[in-house]
């Protein structure tokens, strides 16, 4: 056997080129600011993508491996994979150069494992020819599990110096064609089955010579389908190509009530007289309680930093229902005084928050402590103190912190999380102490229905509604 390794990254421009070759332009990929009210917080590369950039890395050092053709190829992409984050690989090409594997891990985690056989020279079937160009550029189908629909063919595409661009060495191997068909994958994927919520499992794909009855194109129907996790299995057949891809329906963003759903529970008057900032109020628990405090009177203030579309669209359904609300963009990472030409509040609601993961290695992971510090710690630090040097000396400003019950109810992946939530406490009693017109609220709250709690695997969580309600003293609906 001969394994080789090495390390190499994927840059924003690479994962755009990749989506413009594949005609993947799912969000998940490609927008960051949709992709980070998804599962994983932030784009990810596509699978395919950062599987055949591995095989490409490989056959730097595996120039047997680079005389041969694959005639099966079995992938499967157990966690996802950053852009411009280091990819860290293996490949091992067996004593008779008959099989290549591959592995991958990046940011400590599992990313890629890959099983290529390979055909000598001699037995390598040039499949035939196929249309130079890109895929046209399309909306991903919106579909749910329940109303699911899993069949059609897709044409073949490839961009002979786009890929080339992208995969040197491994254009020299795998015929234009047969590019196309496993380029066509994660379009299937991606685009139509499942589609815009999809997230893409594992491909198996067998090559064999090609036969005047099938299709040009890559043709795809479910073959299987399991309701209990929304798993798809997508039957594929192409031009001497057949095989399976296994994918997920992940969950969509979770919508929160509308303001007059909100309003039924409050009176109107309940916070008169209240000027409300609420920090990072544009979805989750921050939308709720924006529409909460607006309901009950209170003039508020919403502030987002990317997400201006949904804050813009809180601010309408506020505004539409009566209440009084407008948006500020603001980056609490970078927060240096109060914003100019707008009033001191008497009450603060702070919200700003990376996306939360979950570290399930047993070792400490002070990368990811130290991420959730500067927003919970080094951020509200900051933005207390822009806040306090902007008020009356006279005038009580009263911050809400929302902490959380993992801090004294250890869940298992959380304990960075849950520390650095607890140091906020600390710093908010600090905090009391050195600003004496100022007070902090530091409830321990659950876990709560949100993009940040949405999974393949529904986890129990209260609605947040209900206990933003009991927080601001409102009794918790019927």
């Amino acid at each position: 056997m001969t394994n080789v390794t090495g390390t190499f990254s994927i840059t924003w421009q690479q994962n755009d080129a990749f989506a413009q070759v594949s005609g993947d332009y799912n969000p998940l990929h490609v927008d960051p600011v949709h992709a980070r009210r998804l599962q994983f917080g932030h784009p990810v590369i596509h699978g395919v993508h950062h599987f055949l950039r591995t095989w490409d890395e490989a056959l730097a050092g595996l120039p047997d491996a680079a005389q041969c053709a694959p005639s099966a190829i079995s992938v499967s992409f157990p966690g996802p994979a950053q852009v411009d984050r280091d990819i860290s690989y293996e490949a091992t090409l067996s004593e008779d150069a008959a099989t290549l594997s591959l592995s991958a891990v990046s940011d400590g985690k599992q990313v890629l494992n890959a099983r290529i056989t390979l055909a000598p020279p001699d037995a390598a079937q040039d499949p035939g020819e196929v249309d130079a160009g890109d895929p046209p550029r399309e909306q991903p189908l919106d579909q749910a599990y329940s109303s699911r629909q899993v069949s059609g063919e897709l044409p073949l595409y490839c961009h002979a110096g786009l890929a080339q661009a992208l995969f040197p060495r491994l254009t020299q191997v795998l015929p234009p064609l047969r590019l196309a068909q496993v380029l066509a994958t994660t379009r299937v994927v991606g685009m139509r089955a499942p589609g815009l919520h999809s997230i893409f499992s594992r491909l198996s794909l067998a090559m064999t010579p090609a036969k005047p009855d099938q299709p040009t194109g890559l043709v795809y129907s479910e073959q299987r389908a399991d309701a209990r996790v929304q798993q798809l299995t997508v039957a594929v057949e192409s031009a001497g190509l057949s095989g399976s891809l296994v994918t997920f329906f992940r969950p969509r963003p979770v919508e929160q009530p509308s303001f007059d759903a909100v309003s039924a529970h409050i009176d109107n008057d309940h916070f008169v007289g209240r000027r409300a900032w609420v920090i990072g109020g544009s979805r989750g628990a921050g939308e709720v309680t924006a529409k909460i405090l607006a309901a009950g009177g209170a003039d508020v203030v919403i502030t987002y930093n990317r997400g201006r579309d949904e804050a813009e669209a809180v601010v309408r359904d506020i505004v539409a229902g009566g209440g009084s609300c407008r948006a500020v963009a603001l980056n609490v990472l970078d927060m240096a005084a109060w914003p100019a030409d707008s009033q001191v509040p008497t009450h603060v609601y702070y919200f700003a928050s990376p996306h939360i993961d979950a570290n399930r290695s047993a070792a400490w992971n002070t990368e990811l402590f130290a991420r959730y510090s500067e927003f919970y710690l080094r951020s509200f630090n900051a933005l207390v103190a822009a806040c306090m040097e902007a008020a009356d000396p006279a005038q009580t400003v009263h911050f809400y912190y929302p902490s959380s019950v993992y801090v004294d109810q250890p869940e298992r992946g959380f304990s960075e999380y849950a520390a650095a939530k607890g140091a906020g406490e600390t710093l908010c009693v600090q905090l009391a102490a050195r600003y004496a017109n100022a007070d902090f609220a530091c409830p321990r709250l659950p876990r709560m229905a949100t993009d940040q709690t949405a999974g393949i695997i529904p986890i129990k969580s209260e609605r947040v509604l209900d206990v933003m309600l009991r927080e601001l003293g409102i009794d918790s609906p019927a």
